[in-house]
């Protein structure tokens, strides 16, 4: 078992923080493909066989991390066990669009058989794991799973949403637990990790606190998509996926305010509202073809992306103002291309370029982690030498 408070005290490393955000960004990836597969299959959004391609590569993604860690079998056989998943989802689906009972009941069963198979592969490999306790975690995300699947094939789309954001809350309880586990394995061998003092490092919670600031990026491209689809295609509720989005930013700003203070944060969050706003904005011009709102939008969308790199620049100096406008210009093309192609119904394309906002939100996330790292890291440096110099007063 995980002994929580060992893991409080541990001295947490950049390299070491990364293998354990990988195996939490498993998660909501997973999630959120298994969201973007249904909708293609219950809503003809996108294609249903390229999405199935997608999904199916997923944990491929992290089998060469996960290699370096338990070895070659361990990632063979967790690759296989995870696409066994996908391909009972991809059963389903089609199950429930026949109205298939039975089959829909048999893959139900094959989806907790799947879980039992995962929980136990899994307990196998690392003594800080333990069966029932994820066997439990994967039933819940497996319901999940099965209530945005029902939700579809009702038409419910308020109830999707209402799942998938479920759905992604419980991925980082997954997260937590899994990455707590890996933490204490990794740590096993090292019972003076928190006496480390050759290497930078941060304390447990703190890698929690970057992780949840570093995912706001993966958010913010998940929930805008949801937003795009009820307002381009009448499908789902678009108030409630603008409510979503809304609260995505706040949650991040309220994560940032521990490092940087309620006064600047407060400042931030006005401009992500801005940024959301020019956002919604600049859907309805297009939808009612205003040409001239459009273009004067667009620059606005600019100009705040302008705006909040030289913000963030100013509150942590291990974050760069040319390079942080540069990531946001990128961002803000790629997501005004997905508007185009949603508006053109060019769904190849479209899946193609929430491909690269997920990849760009990834890699932003990642550059913020290193300066959130950072500045953690200075700040606690600080802090030793003053208590140094105190002792010796």
């Amino acid at each position: 078992m995980v002994n929580i408070n060992r893991l409080n005290d541990l001295c947490v490393t950049f390299s070491q923080m990364n293998i354990i955000f990988n195996v939490r960004n498993f998660w909501k990836e997973l999630a959120t493909w298994t969201r973007t597969y249904l909708y293609s299959r219950y809503a003809g959004i996108g294609n249903a066989e390229e999405l199935f391609a997608y999904l199916y590569s997923v944990p491929a993604n992290y089998t060469n991390m996960l290699r370096l860690i338990y070895g070659v079998q361990f990632s063979e056989r967790y690759f296989d066990l995870f696409n066994e998943h996908i391909i009972i989802l991809r059963d389903m689906a089609s199950a429930q669009k026949e109205g298939n009972i039975e089959a829909i009941k048999q893959n139900v069963i094959r989806l907790s058989k799947n879980a039992d198979s995962i929980a136990e592969f899994l307990a196998s490999y690392n003594p800080f794991f333990d069966r029932n306790k994820i066997r439990e975690l994967l039933t819940i995300y497996n319901q999940y799973i099965i209530d945005m699947a029902n939700s579809f094939s009702t038409g419910e789309y308020a109830k999707v949403l209402e799942a998938y954001d479920q759905l992604l809350i419980h991925t980082e309880t997954i997260g937590d637990y899994l990455s707590q586990g890996l933490s204490s394995l990794i740590t096993s061998g090292n019972p003076q990790n928190n006496n480390q003092t050759s290497q930078q490092c941060i304390t447990y919670s703190q890698m929690l606190d970057i992780f949840n600031i570093r995912n706001f990026w993966f958010e913010m491209a998940a929930w805008t998509r949801a937003y795009f689809i009820s307002r381009y295609t009448g499908i789902g509720a678009a108030e409630e996926s603008y409510r979503r989005l809304n609260r995505t930013v706040e949650d991040y700003v309220a994560r940032l305010r521990p490092f940087f203070g309620d006064k600047i944060t407060e400042e931030y969050l006005q401009l992500l509202y801005t940024h959301n706003s020019l956002i919604a904005s600049l859907v309805s011009a297009q939808l009612e073809g205003n040409t001239d709102a459009a273009g004067n939008i667009t620059m606005q969308l600019y100009q705040n992306a302008d705006e909040r790199a030289k913000y963030l620049s100013s509150i942590n100096p291990f974050w760069e103002e040319n390079e942080l406008r540069n990531r946001l210009y990128r961002y803000t093309q790629s997501t005004l291309e997905e508007m185009t192609t949603f508006l053109r119904r060019d769904f190849a394309r479209n899946t193609d370029i929430f491909k690269r906002l997920l990849t760009q939100s990834e890699s932003t996330g990642d550059y913020f982690s290193q300066g959130l790292f950072n500045y953690i890291s200075q700040s606690k440096g600080k802090e030793i030498m003053i208590l140094k110099k105190l002792k010796k007063k």
